[in-house]
Protein backbone atom coordinates (compact mmCIF):
# COMPACT_ATOMS: atom_id res chain seq x y z
CA UNK A 1 0.00 0.00 0.00
CA UNK A 2 1.20 3.51 -0.82
CA UNK A 3 0.15 6.44 1.40
CA UNK A 4 -0.67 9.98 0.22
CA UNK A 5 3.02 10.91 0.23
CA UNK A 6 3.95 7.91 -1.90
CA UNK A 7 5.45 5.99 1.02
CA UNK A 8 5.11 2.22 0.94
CA UNK A 9 3.58 1.24 4.29
CA UNK A 10 2.06 -2.24 4.36
CA UNK A 11 5.36 -4.08 3.78
CA UNK A 12 6.65 -2.63 7.06
CA UNK A 13 5.72 -4.20 10.39
CA UNK A 14 3.06 -2.11 12.17
CA UNK A 15 3.73 -0.45 15.52
CA UNK A 16 0.96 0.36 18.00
CA UNK A 17 0.59 3.79 19.56
CA UNK A 18 -0.35 3.08 23.19
CA UNK A 19 -1.47 5.27 26.07
CA UNK A 20 -1.09 4.02 29.61
CA UNK A 21 -3.24 4.50 32.67
CA UNK A 22 -1.78 3.74 36.09
CA UNK A 23 -3.83 1.84 38.67
CA UNK A 24 -3.37 -0.34 41.75
CA UNK A 25 -4.39 -4.00 41.58
CA UNK A 26 -6.17 -5.93 44.34
CA UNK A 27 -2.82 -6.53 46.08
CA UNK A 28 -2.00 -2.82 46.09
CA UNK A 29 0.68 -3.17 43.40
CA UNK A 30 1.16 -0.38 40.87
CA UNK A 31 0.16 -1.53 37.37
CA UNK A 32 -0.45 0.07 33.98
CA UNK A 33 -3.37 -0.59 31.66
CA UNK A 34 -2.56 0.04 27.97
CA UNK A 35 -5.04 1.25 25.34
CA UNK A 36 -4.26 1.16 21.61
CA UNK A 37 -4.64 4.74 20.40
CA UNK A 38 -3.46 4.27 16.82
CA UNK A 39 -0.96 2.65 14.52
CA UNK A 40 2.23 3.72 12.79
CA UNK A 41 4.67 2.24 10.31
CA UNK A 42 8.42 2.80 10.01
CA UNK A 43 9.51 4.81 6.98
CA UNK A 44 12.64 4.35 4.92
CA UNK A 45 14.03 7.69 6.18
CA UNK A 46 14.01 6.49 9.80
CA UNK A 47 10.79 8.22 10.87
CA UNK A 48 7.26 6.90 11.28
CA UNK A 49 3.98 7.49 9.46
CA UNK A 50 1.01 7.07 11.78
CA UNK A 51 -2.66 7.57 12.38
CA UNK A 52 -4.50 8.18 15.66
CA UNK A 53 -7.88 6.51 16.12
CA UNK A 54 -10.60 8.87 14.91
CA UNK A 55 -12.36 10.73 17.72
CA UNK A 56 -9.65 9.95 20.27
CA UNK A 57 -7.96 12.88 21.99
CA UNK A 58 -4.29 12.09 22.54
CA UNK A 59 -2.66 14.17 25.26
CA UNK A 60 0.26 13.53 27.55
CA UNK A 61 2.59 10.58 27.23
CA UNK A 62 2.36 7.64 24.85
CA UNK A 63 4.59 4.82 23.66
CA UNK A 64 5.16 3.22 20.28
CA UNK A 65 5.62 -0.57 20.41
CA UNK A 66 6.22 -3.02 17.58
CA UNK A 67 3.15 -5.20 17.13
CA UNK A 68 3.64 -8.92 17.83
CA UNK A 69 1.62 -12.00 16.85
CA UNK A 70 0.20 -11.97 20.41
CA UNK A 71 -1.15 -8.43 19.81
CA UNK A 72 -2.94 -9.56 16.61
CA UNK A 73 -5.24 -12.01 18.42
Amino acid sequence: MIDKKGTKTMSKKPHDILIGEAYKNANGEDKTSWTRAGVCFPMDNGGFSGQITEGLALTGKFIIKERTAKDEG
